[in-house]
């Protein structure tokens, strides 16, 4: 009799020990077990656990967020997949660590090589709209510069003909003063001929003060040709520094993403029946969404897709954050009903 009772007593421990590990591998169970019309124990129910404060997100913003994910797989495969619940079994958790410093720190040097790029850009377009203003410039300085010559060349002329016609008046006065002087019409001739020469003079006189005028506008405009390829070389100068350091952020910002490397932003486990994903890094909305929704198709069973454009691809390079066909081919090959 006392044999009996404690073979009862061992098949009920038994059983027991088997129905708790089937709680809490109920998933695994389902997925490995071919007589169960089930591979994936759905709807898997969640709960949000830790937020941890330098995410700088809330509490009720992270749950929507995960309620967003939830509603994109139950929008694509067309049933109640996930659903969230108080005592939900898996814990979505935001957990901060290096990961999301490398992330912080790759939206910042992101910022810094978009600010060069714009500064660069700007820089560019000053030095486009110079270099029109500079050759405009240039070419009438270059117009003024010869108007100006051929103004020399008539006042050299005009001067040089002022001086024959003086020296010609000066020797007719010292020949009629060695004749004790003209009178009449000679006199009445070089009258008007030192009249023609005073006229000249002045005329000379303005010609100079134009050709100073000339000259003086000439050298304005010089010296703002000096100054505009300053300033151009000073840009260049400027772009090339700034697309120096540009570059150098750019080696930097491909080395920062580098280090992001597979799904590390996000992991799903389950030790043992306790469930969990944590949350590691995150760029933006997007990039959090698509972490929530490839972890969730973890805790739904699903392994790692082929195609890079899938979710479920093991890598994060930029996805949509949407469920696309190969996705959903995949829950329908593992979670078979």
């Amino acid at each position: 009799m006392r044999g009996i009772i404690r073979k009862i007593i061992l098949l009920t421990i038994l059983l027991v020990s088997i129905g708790v590990f089937v709680v809490r591998n109920r998933a695994w169970v389902a997925k490995h077990n071919p007589l169960s019309q089930y591979k994936c124990d759905i709807p898997v129910t969640y709960v949000i656990g830790a937020v941890d404060p330098r995410f700088d997100m809330s509490q009720e913003k992270f749950t929507a967020m995960a309620q967003e994910a939830e509603r994109k797989w139950e929008d694509a495969l067309g049933r109640d997949v996930l659903r969230m619940e108080a005592d939900g079994r898996v814990k979505v958790n935001l957990a901060y660590d290096g990961r999301q410093r490398t992330t912080e720190n790759l939206k910042t040097i992101g910022t810094d090589i978009e600010s060069g790029k714009q500064a660069a850009g700007q820089s560019l377009d000053d030095y486009n709209t110079l270099t029109v203003q500079l050759e405009q410039k240039k070419n009438s300085f270059t117009s003024d510069s010869a108007a100006y010559e051929k103004k020399q060349q008539a006042y050299n002329e005009d001067v040089a003909s002022y001086q024959q016609e003086l020296e010609d008046y000066e020797r007719n006065v010292d020949f009629w003063n060695s004749r004790g002087g003209a009178t009449g019409s000679d006199y009445e001739e070089l009258v008007d001929q030192k009249k023609d020469l005073d006229n000249y003079y002045e005329a000379i006189k303005n010609q100079e003060n134009s050709l100073k005028i000339s000259y003086d506008g000439l050298e304005k405009r010089r010296q703002e040709v000096n100054a505009l390829v300053a300033r151009i070389n000073a840009l260049v100068g400027n772009v090339e520094q700034i697309a120096g350091q540009t570059n150098e952020r750019v080696a930097e910002y491909n080395e920062t993403q580098a280090e992001r490397g597979e799904f590390e932003t996000g992991l799903y486990t389950n030790d043992r029946g306790s469930e969990s994903i944590d949350i590691f890094q995150f760029a933006d909305d997007k990039d959090l969404l698509a972490v929530l929704i490839h972890e969730m198709g973890h805790a739904l069973g699903l392994e790692h897709a082929q195609n890079r454009s899938a979710i479920m691809y093991p890598k994060l390079v930029n996805q949509s954050a949407d469920i696309t066909p190969d996705d959903i081919a995949l829950f329908q090959e593992t979670c078979v009903r």
